[in-house]
């Protein structure tokens, strides 16, 4: 292979790989859930997504991949086999001096996750201590006709809560597996057209360039 091919592959590869995993990242995080975006308010209450935070015992990681291990590595049965899909903040207005402790929450999830029958909801307080919390996943129509999936629950304090599932992470796992060998291959695909490209290129410019007899 000519050094000019190398170096053309070589800027090939460099660009299509951080474009390859930023989209297939985005891909499955889109397919994953809906993540809450800005804090949605349930009277006195205000949840935020928390996927994101900093464990403030453990500063070199995030409260989710925590919690995730207490699960893991739990003595319960019903617990070990679940591993974290969103992790949410609930916490009182601050600006309400007597808030009202019971609410019902409810919030958009994507389609996938609530047709999940092992789905459940569970409470971590600030001893790490885990809870189910009762939940129902209901259908809602919106103006335009079109279904959308909520999930509903009562609370009576503040904390973290979790959506947790059996089978989450291996679906997404099996879609990761899906979108990479089809990227993998279309990646081999436009190597292999560029490169016959530039092959069939050459073997024309030295038939036009060769000596007739």
């Amino acid at each position: 292979m000519s050094k000019k091919k190398k170096i053309l592959l070589t800027i090939i590869a460099l660009v299509l790989t951080p474009v390859y995993i930023g989209g297939m990242s985005y891909i499955v995080e889109q397919m994953r859930s809906s993540p809450i975006a800005e804090p949605l308010s349930f009277g006195d209450y205000y949840v935020i997504n928390a996927n994101g935070e900093i464990d403030e015992e453990d500063e070199k990681s995030t409260l989710y991949n925590n919690i995730n291990a207490l699960l893991l590595y739990s003595t319960d049965t019903e617990l070990n086999d679940l591993k974290l899909i969103n992790l949410y903040k609930m916490y009182f207005d601050e600006n309400v001096t007597n808030p009202s402790t019971s609410e019902t929450i409810e919030f958009e999830i994507a389609d996938n996750i609530a047709k999940d029958d092992s789905l459940k909801l569970i409470h971590v307080d600030s001893e790490r201590s885990i809870e189910f919390v009762n939940i129902s996943v209901e259908i809602r129509t919106n103006g335009d006709d079109e279904e959308y999936s909520v999930v509903v629950f009562d609370i009576d304090e503040e904390g973290h809560y979790g959506l947790v599932s059996q089978t989450g992470e291996a679906t997404y796992a099996l879609v990761i597996s899906i979108l990479s060998l089809f990227g993998v291959t279309g990646l081999f695909l436009l190597l292999f057209v560029v490169i016959k490209s530039r092959k069939n290129l050459a073997q024309s410019k030295n038939t036009k360039d060769s000596p007739k007899e």
